[in-house]
């Protein structure tokens, strides 16, 4: 059983022109600017929790939009409010302080000094932008900025309420210690009323109304917070800029999933976006998180300036339209039930028996044991809750277990999109069999092969994008993932019967006969269905992509005023500074993390620094400054280099760098051998010849986490240079899985 786990691994667009070829493949909406940006922060509850005990909420999440995959990052309340305001949790023992934010001794409860970083007060007054911060029990707290947790008997709770620990709102009190854009919740229903709610809104409830003070139990907790939700909430959404035409977004989360120490189980938290703008019925199952919350209501807001790790992850635009590329949806089935985040007890190929059993057991999917001579037909299984678009996508699953082979019951793979239209595996009777269902007619793609549980374990369906095919391949078990994949039939696709845009999984086993042979267990196990394309740019627009890319360094410091454009249809950083003073260095990170398991990332390197000089042109794989993955060019030669919790090495020897054998630069990770493996290639008309690998060693997973990495393109110097540099030229950027 492999460890499947869901990373930030965000959106892709492609503005260029080679774009109305993929759009379909990878293309989602952007933020939709708003005037009515409203946040509202709950406490200390999971998931579930959640969908089981706030009706209103949740039927406001399904109406519109909800997130199925998004964690809080610190224990600790206060620490969390940070990280949606600023981007950070301001405590260097706490997280990995993003760049641009610094410590200031914050815990779950309190900070030692105020928050002088960037933040989304401080952008917001920048851009002269009106907000505002409800706070429910302010004013018997004492309605000063400065009101303490608890203060005066109340369930006011400071931490509660981000805004009052920056400097920005610090510095800039009235002399009663007020300051006028933070007031009583109180204050909330007359500005609705009166249409005099500013752009963006905080709402504050007090520890009753947010789910912290649970002294009841959870699920009544809970159900005061939702009743405070619909009560006060309700109403806004009535407005006509929460109507259709409206540009109204409220955004619902949870601090973490418990108090205090965000450890449960599940330990994702609910969070909706609700508006509009919304796609209705919008499921993101996107690795997101409060940078990504605070992403989103920064764009809405059309501020530009994002400070911590918002800078470097991606707003939820998912919810605006499409779907994102990279994982779609994958499961170990390593919890202690069926996910049902991510699954339903049910089948859409076909009737349904219930009294099948269908668990989620010793990390596994268990459908059975199936029943010997039942009188009529007896299926059970696990379809997908929501629909993905296809387009260019694969769907795997590893059958462990198949129904016994000298029964005819059957076990099942499917993807479509109802009843009478969908294409599946099936194993029965020690056959294997590509099944199609068009327009209710069940029909064999190609012959029936004898099943081998060997090379047969991992069954996968896939959209071939370039064929338009419906392909069926299958691949033997390579500790818990898919080996080589073999062909076994294809045809092409019906896109009326099974529209790309919006299908289905199912895995699910039975019966259609008496067996008088019992027919035993059917087994899944590591399912994963994923777009193989990550990222790509042949910087054919005429600026920089800023859906793809920020202008950001992130294995190193930046020097901004070297130059960075989007040129001629290339990357042109540079002119690079001859006698620089300091380390001057400029290029693009990736504005979204991907997983990485088993893709490769390469970049056509068309022109690096002079190799008269010491300049560096460099590309680059990782997590952070201090743990990466990196190719750089250098007076004239080629190395591989890696940086482990801060330590630079080199990975062989250097090569000469030649600028024809070498123009690809690729690093990618073996799913099999766990390594990283840096390649070079020619030009092949603007595409990689045949790759040579340069350098390999085991890829170290704890320092750059696989499932969430960024790619980087930079060039500069780090010491004086009286030969000029020039200008490095990259172009043909794409990271994939095979």
């Amino acid at each position: 059983m492999s460890v499947c786990r869901y990373v930030r691994s965000r959106v892709v667009f492609c503005a260029q022109l080679f774009a109305l070829f993929v759009l379909s493949l990878s293309a989602f909406g952007q933020v939709p600017r708003s005037q009515h940006v409203v946040l509202i922060i709950e406490e200390n509850h999971n998931f579930n929790e959640v969908q089981a005990n706030m009706p209103w909420l949740v039927s406001q999440g399904n109406a519109n939009g909800y997130a199925s995959n998004y964690f809080a990052e610190n224990g600790g309340s206060l620490k969390d409010y940070l990280w949606l305001a600023s981007g950070s949790c301001h405590n260097a023992s706490a997280c990995t302080l993003p760049a641009g934010t610094h410590d200031f001794g914050c815990t779950g409860n309190a900070c030692t000094s105020p928050i002088t970083d960037d933040n989304i007060f401080h952008e917001l007054n920048a851009h002269g932008i009106a907000w505002k911060v409800y706070a429910q029990s302010y004013a018997v707290a004492g309605g000063i900025v400065t009101a303490a947790d608890g203060a005066n008997g109340t369930a006011y709770y400071r931490r509660h309420n981000g805004a009052t620990w920056y400097a920005e709102i610090l510095n800039n009190l009235n002399a009663d210690g007020t300051y006028d854009k933070i007031v009583d919740f109180s204050q909330f229903a007359t500005d609705l009323a009166n249409n005099a709610l500013p752009p963006f809104v905080i709402i504050v409830p007090d520890g009753n109304h947010d789910a912290h003070d649970c002294g009841s139990g959870a699920a009544a907790c809970l159900q005061a917070a939702d009743n405070f939700l619909s009560a006060n909430v309700a109403p806004m959404l009535s407005k006509s800029y929460f109507q259709s035409g409206g540009d109204g977004m409220l955004l619902v989360t949870f601090d973490e999933c418990g108090g205090g120490v965000n450890s449960c189980t599940p330990g994702n938290v609910y969070t909706a976006i609700i508006g509009p703008n919304v796609v209705p019925h919008t499921v993101s199952g996107v690795s997101y998180g409060h940078e990504n919350a605070l992403r989103t209501m920064l764009e809405a807001l059309g501020i530009t300036t994002y400070p911590g790790g918002a800078a470097t992850h991606s707003a939820m635009a998912d919810f605006f339209g499409g779907t994102p590329t990279g994982v779609l949806l994958a499961d170990d089935f390593s919890s202690s039930g069926v996910d049902t985040t991510k699954w339903s007890n049910t089948v859409f190929t076909g009737s349904q028996n219930t009294t099948v059993p269908v668990n989620d057991t010793n990390g596994q999917l268990q459908i059975g044991p199936l029943p010997t001579n039942a009188t009529s037909s007896s299926y059970n299984g696990i379809t997908s809750r929501n629909r993905y678009d296809f387009t260019g996508a694969d769907a795997y699953v590893q059958l462990v277990q198949p129904a016994a082979a000298n029964s005819n019951a059957f076990s099942m793979f499917a993807v479509g999109n109802d009843v009478n239209n969908f294409y599946r595996f099936y194993v029965s009777g020690g056959s294997l069999v590509c099944e199609k269902k068009i327009g209710g007619t069940k029909s064999q793609i190609g012959a029936s092969i004898t099943y081998n549980a060997v090379s047969h374990q991992f069954l996968r369906i896939r959209h071939d994008a370039t064929t338009g095919n419906v392909v069926y391949e299958t691949a033997p078990n390579n500790s818990g993932a898919p080996g080589a994949w073999t062909q076994q039939c294809s045809e092409a696709w019906n896109t009326t019967a099974v529209p790309l845009s919006s299908v289905l999984f199912e895995m699910k086993a039975g019966t259609s006969v008496a067996e008088p042979n019992a027919p035993g267990t059917v087994i899944f196990d590591n399912f994963k269905a994923e777009k193989p394309v990550l990222l790509t740019d042949d910087f054919n627009t005429t600026s920089l992509d800023t859906t793809k890319w920020s202008n950001t360094v992130f294995t190193g410091a930046q020097n901004t005023t070297v130059p960075v454009s989007d040129t001629s249809g290339q990357l042109q950083i540079g002119p690079l500074p001859t006698n620089a003073t300091s380390s001057s260095y400029n290029g693009i990170t990736s504005v979204n993390r991907y997983d990485f398991t088993g893709a490769y990332a390469y970049v056509q390197l068309v022109q690096p620094a002079a190799s008269n000089s010491n300049a560096f042109t460099m590309f680059a794989v990782g997590n952070d400054v201090n743990n990466f993955y990196r190719f750089y060019v250098s007076a004239g030669s080629l190395v591989c280099e890696k940086k482990i919790s801060g330590a630079k090495s080199q990975i062989g020897a250097a090569i000469t760098y030649n600028s024809v054998s070498h123009q690809f630069l690729r690093i990618r990770h073996d799913p099999t051998t766990g390594n990283v493996i840096y390649e070079t290639a020619p030009n092949s008309g603007g595409a990689p010849g045949t790759w040579t690998q340069q350098c390999s060693e085991a890829w170290n997973t704890t320092a750059v986490p696989v499932t969430s990495v960024l790619f980087e393109m930079k060039a500069g110097t780090s010491v004086a240079e009286p030969n000029a540099p020039g200008t490095v030229i990259f172009d043909n950027f794409t990271a994939a899985k095979p």
